[in-house]
């Protein structure tokens, strides 16, 4: 994965320089959380700032409290990166819906079996509604979702959404009484929702995908704070081995996916414990 963290030149930028030596220091490093926190947030560079993010309370805190700083070789948890699409094969099973308290998670390392489990086995936590949807907009792999395949059919075969399993499949749910697709209630609202996505694909084809800093910057989003504009990220979890897994923006995705895109910005919210062993391992020679 690549990032914007580096200047032009590929040097490090004052902040990133306190990082690396903080991070090479584990006891300054145990000691210094709640400085490089101040110092990583009023190091956000200037045109960020100018972009409409706000460096505010709760993404000091998150950052403050952020596993990644407790690794030799701590990753910037507010980093955007830029990566193939076709290197993200499976939705993370970490939970479902895997973009579940994103924003509280940005920057966490976690350890167990959950990068490897089928996704069907999930954790739904119980907060959320049990809604039918996790056969429609789910799969073990991206690619075999049904929400996949109908964007896939509809921008490579002109296929109308109403002929698609996926959007049968919603509207079925929606007539028997349960809301699914971000709350569609009607088999209108489904329409419109495609309509929606006909237009986004065009944009998407045209001007490939924004990192939300960029909208921002344009107008075509409002200001944000950081960790809102990175919720809003095409957003993965990473690996043991590395491995992107999808979190969030699957609409988006899945449309720069079925067209061929070559590179799309993501936001990294959980790591797997055995993936930042791996990384100080390999960069502490």
């Amino acid at each position: 994965m690549s990032d914007r963290t580096r200047r032009s030149d590929g040097t490090l930028d004052p902040v990133g320089r306190l990082r690396r030596t903080i991070a090479t220091q584990p006891a300054l490093r145990r000691a210094s959380k709640d400085a490089v926190s101040r110092a990583a947030t009023r190091g956000v560079p200037a045109g960020v700032f100018l972009a409409g993010l706000r460096a505010t309370r709760t993404a000091r805190t998150r950052l403050r409290r952020a596993d990644v700083f407790d690794y030799s070789s701590p990753p910037d948890p507010f980093a955007i990166r830029w990566i193939d699409p076709t290197a993200v094969r499976r939705f993370s099973p970490r939970v479902h819906p895997p973009w579940w308290n994103r924003r509280r998670s940005f920057g966490d390392v976690r350890d167990g079996d959950w990068d490897g489990r089928p996704y069907a086995e999930a954790p739904r936590p119980d907060a959320y509604p049990k809604r039918g949807e996790r056969a429609l907009l789910y799969a073990d792999r991206v690619v075999d979702s049904p929400l996949y395949v109908a964007i896939r059919r509809r921008l490579r075969g002109g296929v109308d959404w109403t002929d698609t399993a996926f959007v049968r499949g919603v509207v079925d749910r929606i007539e028997s009484g349960t809301p699914v697709w971000q709350d569609c209630r009607t088999r209108a609202d489904v329409l419109e929702r495609c309509s929606r996505l006909d237009d986004l694909a065009e944009t998407i084809r045209e001007e490939g995908i924004k990192t939300q800093w960029e909208l921002i910057a344009e107008g075509t989003v409002a200001r944000a704070g950081i960790l809102h504009a990175l919720g809003n990220e095409i957003v993965v979890d990473v690996a043991r081995d590395g491995e992107p897994l999808l979190v969030s923006g699957k609409h988006r995705f899945s449309i720069a996916r079925a067209l061929g895109l070559e590179a799309v910005p993501v936001a990294v919210c959980v790591r797997h414990e055995g993936w930042m062993r791996t990384v100080a391992t390999d960069n502490n020679g």
